[in-house]
């Protein structure tokens, strides 16, 4: 880092920050980068570290080094930039901040306190003068910046052109009256004489995108009041990122995979800045004849009133326990299929009007699994467990101690409902959940209450396993739970699902399956995966588990923990019974239980729906 207090090139100054800025820029802000780029070979844009460490920028020409930015101009300008935070939206509400110009990123700093809790901010960087934007880019790093899916710059001469097309790109047309932050105070007014144009170029944007969005809506609903509903050609996914885990993005992809061997063309779509308006103009746009939501619902995504002025079939797939995992927002207009029946009252309890069943299927049918001396073991468990996080589900201390104790009596006694348990001892704990047995339960009490009972669930079972030789993998949160226990010298730690957990199947003489208490009357992957690849399974009996698997043929089910551990020592003393099991259940599963399998029989099952609902045309 430059410690002179002479000046020195932009260029020279931060090199291995500036190369980093200007790669983002160049990737992410393509309009800003053909702003600096004719600068690159510039040398008379100079920075220096000032008094205090302060960086300052000058401008050389003919001769003269003219101050830019100053040390002075930071210590003036840096408590109204922070008083001018007072008057910005509340942090919760969604709005767009404008920041006028970039003296060296003194605004940047500025902002990350007010950001921090304001997740649905966005922020549109002007600068006229590309010359300041390049000092900015050579001062210090600003990869967090230019990498933001929520900060976009518009600068150099063309920086109307870039503000009008990022105003409809990014949504911003929607707000009513962003928040403005001078970079430099009254000065910096002086020099950006775009000011008053851009209050009107502004007003011009929002005006204007209104009504063209409008008039795409209007285009769309007429679209689709003509177009056939059953005719299913392209499918539009929302980005599943946002959701924690590997699980749903995968299980999206595998089934989209298959909808594209099928010929169908799928479009993904992120949500951005106002994300219901960006949604709506990707349908306006692209007109996709099919939604697919996993997990989520339209609603969360758009204003279901607008939605539902088009005639555009949505799919749900919920693939947990509605009652933690998911919100309410259903209705007539939603196609609902569900991985477990024991969830389709509730579900139509929603105002689901109809749910289907789309179970788990196989997903590791281009697995090449082998044996492996590391994995070697006479019993072994893949599996994960969660924490009780009582500060991001907004739990008070004493109901994240209450939803523990629930958790704990839940995995003694599955067949007790969490909202008896909740009933019968919220008084002892001197909280109010419920005013009768017959309440639901707070969907994240509910939630906290099922990752104790989850974890305490499986760790009894395992305790079962441990005398025969067990070996299981999973996340780091065992160790929370099991501390000093013994059982912590049985774990092995993570396994990667796709790269180890096929050779273990093909390892273990047993594996182990432990469902969630949220399965009920279906089974999850593995009881799928791990025959397809030749292992062989023990997993526990759910109702409804003969629909998928002959039970003692096909597959070879536990009834309790007593059951568990005789039929570890039976099935490790007669390994000859091992081999038919696993040849009928790989068997039964290439035939039913995969995605080649099983996403024709739900598209066509999605098509009867939308012709029972609107007709052919």
């Amino acid at each position: 880092m430059n410690t002179q207090s002479n000046w020195i090139s932009w260029r020279e100054f931060e090199p291995e920050a500036l190369e980093s800025n200007l790669r983002s820029l160049r990737k992410r802000h393509t309009h800003a980068f053909a702003a600096v780029e004719p600068l690159m070979r510039e040398s008379g844009l100079l920075l220096r570290r000032g008094v205090g460490g302060v960086i300052e920028a000058a401008i050389e020409d003919a001769g003269e080094t003219t101050p830019a930015v100053t040390a002075e101009d930071f210590q003036r300008d840096h408590q109204p930039m922070l008083s001018a935070l007072n008057a910005f939206t509340p942090p919760e509400r969604p709005n767009l901040i404008l920041v006028l110009g970039c003296d060296l990123g003194a605004a940047f700093d500025v902002l990350k306190r007010h950001l921090r809790d304001a997740p649905d901010k966005a922020i549109l960087i002007v600068e006229p003068d590309a010359r300041y934007l390049a000092l900015t880019l050579g001062s210090h790093p600003l990869t967090t910046w230019l990498e933001s899916n929520r900060v976009t710059w518009a600068a150099g001469e063309s920086w109307s052109e870039s503000f009008s097309r990022i105003f409809w790109d990014h949504n911003f047309f929607t707000i009513d009256r962003p928040d403005v932050l001078f970079a430099a105070g009254a000065r910096r007014v002086d020099r950006l004489s775009c000011w008053t144009p851009l209050q009107e170029l502004m007003r011009e944007c929002i005006t204007l995108g209104r009504r063209q969005f409008e008039d795409q809506l209007a285009e769309a609903e007429a679209y689709y009041a003509h177009k056939p509903p059953t005719q299913i050609k392209t499918i539009l996914a929302p980005s599943t990122a946002a959701d924690p885990g590997k699980a749903i993005p995968y299980i999206q992809e595998r089934f989209l995979s298959e909808c594209r061997k099928l010929g169908l063309s799928v479009i993904h779509h992120t949500p951005s800045f106002r994300g219901d308006i960006g949604l709506l103009k990707r349908i306006a746009r692209d007109k996709p004849d099919l939604m697919l939501f996993i997990n989520r619902s339209a609603g969360e995504f758009a204003e279901r009133v607008t939605l539902d002025r088009l005639r555009l079939p949505r799919m749900i797939w919920c693939i947990d326990d509605p009652t933690c995992f998911m919100g309410d927002a259903f209705n007539q207009h939603d196609f609902v299929f569900t991985w477990d029946e024991h969830y389709s009252d509730y579900l139509k309890s929603k105002s689901a009007r109809e749910v289907d069943h789309f179970p788990y299927v196989a997903d590791m049918d281009g697995a090449l699994p082998r044996v492996e001396e590391r994995f070697i073991s006479p019993v072994s468990y893949i599996g994960q467990v969660k924490t009780l996080d009582a500060a991001s589900l907004g739990l008070p201390p004493k109901e994240a101690e209450f939803a523990a104790w629930i958790g704990e009596r839940k995995a003694e006694d599955r067949s007790r409902s969490y909202e008896s348990l909740i009933f019968e001892h919220q008084d002892h704990f001197g909280v109010r959940i419920l005013e009768t047995p017959e309440n639901e339960a707070p969907r994240f009490f509910r939630y906290a209450a099922y990752v104790v009972a989850n974890a305490r669930w499986r760790i009894a079972a395992l305790r079962r396993a441990a005398p025969f030789g067990l070996k299981f993998y999973g996340n780091e949160d065992w160790r929370v739970y099991l501390k000093d226990d013994s059982l912590l010298d049985c774990f092995q730690g993570p396994a990667d699902p796709e790269r180890d957990a096929p050779s273990i199947f093909m390892s273990s003489a047993i594996n182990l399956n432990i469902h969630s208490l949220q399965a009920l009357t279906s089974l999850n992957q593995r009881d799928f995966n791990c025959p397809l690849v030749g292992g062989f399974l023990l997993t526990d009996w759910v109702d409804g588990a003969d629909h998928f698997f002959r039970p003692g043929q096909e597959m070879v089910f536990y009834q309790n923990l007593d059951d568990l551990e005789n039929k570890i020592r039976h099935y490790l003393e007669h390994p000859d019974e091992r081999e038919p099991i696993v040849r009928a259940g790989q068997a039964r599963v290439m035939c039913d239980h995969t995605y080649a399998v099983r996403t024709p029989r739900v598209l066509n099952t999605l098509v009867k729906r939308i012709q029972e609902r609107y007709g052919n045309g």
